[in-house]
C-alpha cells in the first residue's frame, strides 16, 4: 500500500488573472486563473497519478474557504469563473491527489491588491468591568441595524451573528497627510476581536491597496475615534495584528480611557459622532432620546436603554474630552 503524503502545496506556484468587462459592475466578468501544476509530493517524488485542482473564490480577501464557497474542480490548471456584479475576487486552491490527500491551501491572490490585519479594541460603554468582555444586550435585543450605520462602507448583513456588540468602522490612512485611503465596516465581537460581517473571521482584508505603512483608525457611532500610536506595515503576506486594548500608549496621545487592568478603551459619551463629549451630547441628544429603547446614540453603555445612567456614569466622567486622532 502506497504510503500517506501532503502534496506540495500550490503558494510556490505563479498564478496569474485576467478579466473581462471589469470595470462594468452591472454586466458579468469571466475571470481566469492559471497556476503551475503539481509534479511531485512534500518528499519531492514525482507525483505521476491524477490531480485535481479545487477552486475556493469570494468577494473579500479575507474569506474562510469551505464549501459555501467552492467555485469548481478541475484537473487542468486553470479555472474561469463568471461573476456578475463584483467589482473585486479573491482566490484560493487546493490540490487533492488519486488517494484523497489534501495539499494545504495556496497563496491567495485576488483581481485586485489587498492587505491583510486583525485588531483588538474595546468600548468603555458596554464593556463589563467584573469581566473581560462586553455586553451584547443590543444584539441580543434585535436592535443592531443590519446595515452598517457608516455611510463611507455601507456593508449589510442578512442576520446579526451571535456575540456582536456592535458596528464599527476601520480605517487605514496614509501617514503623511491623514488622509483615508481604505474604509470598512466590521462587527465587534464581546471579546474585543474586530470580525467580518460573518461575525467569526478576525482576519480582515482591504482592498485595493498596496503593501506598505499605514495609519489605523478605529471609530464607533457613539465613542471617540482613535488611532494607533505607531504606523503599522501591512502586506498580503503577512497579517498584520495591532491590540488597541492592553496598554494606553497604544492609542496615539494615550487617546484611550482605563476600564481596568490591562484593560483600555474607546472613550464613550459622543452622542452626536463629532470627536468631542460636550454639553450638546447631553442637552440634545441625550435628553430628546432618555426613556428610549433601540439603537440610539445617547445609550452610551449599549444596553438597548437611554437611562440616567448614560449621562451619570458616561457623559458626565467623559465631558470636555475629544478624540485624539489627527
Amino acid at each position: 500500500m502506497r504510503s500517506i503524503f501532503i502534496i506540495l502545496f500550490i503558494c510556490t506556484a505563479s498564478v496569474s488573472i485576467a478579466s473581462s468587462n471589469k470595470s462594468d459592475k452591472t454586466v458579468s466578468s469571466v475571470i481566469t486563473i492559471n497556476w503551475d501544476a503539481v509534479t511531485v509530493d512534500t518528499s519531492n517524488q514525482t507525483e505521476s497519478g491524477t490531480i485535481y485542482y479545487t477552486i475556493y473564490g469570494d468577494s473579500i480577501p479575507s474569506f474562510t474557504p469551505g464549501e459555501e464557497n467552492v467555485l469548481g474542480a478541475t484537473q487542468e490548471t486553470s479555472f474561469s469563473h463568471t461573476t456578475i456584479g463584483m467589482s473585486e475576487c479573491y482566490y484560493l486552491i487546493t490540490a487533492t491527489d488519486e488517494y484523497g490527500n489534501t495539499s494545504e491551501f495556496s497563496r491567495l491572490q485576488g483581481t485586485a491588491p489587498f492587505v491583510l490585519s486583525e485588531l483588538n479594541v474595546l468600548l468603555q460603554g458596554p464593556f463589563d468591568v467584573s469581566g473581560d468582555s462586553m455586553i451584547t444586550l443590543l444584539g441580543q435585543q434585535g436592535f443592531i441595524p443590519l446595515l452598517s450605520p457608516y455611510q463611507e462602507s455601507p456593508r449589510a448583513v442578512t442576520e446579526m451573528p451571535a456575540d456582536i456588540v456592535d458596528w464599527v468602522l476601520v480605517l487605514l490612512r496614509d501617514p503623511s497627510t491623514h488622509s483615508p485611503l481604505a474604509s470598512r465596516s466590521l462587527l465587534l465581537r464581546k471579546d474585543g476581536k474586530i470580525v467580518e460581517i460573518d461575525g467569526s473571521n478576525a482576519t480582515l482584508g482591504f482592498t485595493n491597496l498596496a503593501a506598505g505603512d499605514y495609519e489605523i483608525v478605529i471609530k464607533h457611532r457613539n465613542h471617540l475615534g482613535i488611532m494607533a500610536s505607531q504606523v503599522i506595515g501591512f502586506s498580503q503576506d503577512n497579517i498584520a495584528h495591532y491590540d488597541f486594548t492592553d496598554a494606553q500608549e497604544k492609542s496615539y496621545q494615550d487617546g484611550s480611557v482605563f476600564l481596568k487592568e490591562n484593560a483600555y478603551g474607546l472613550i464613550s459619551g459622543d452622542a452626536n459622532g463629532n470627536g468631542q463629549v460636550q454639553v450638546d451630547d447631553k442637552n440634545i441628544d441625550w435628553r430628546e432620546q432618555v426613556g428610549r429603547a433601540g439603537y440610539w446614540q445617547a445609550d452610551f453603555n449599549l444596553n438597548g436603554q437611554v437611562q440616567v445612567d448614560d449621562k451619570n456614569i458616561y457623559w458626565r466622567n467623559n465631558v470636555g474630552k475629544g478624540t485624539q486622532t489627527p
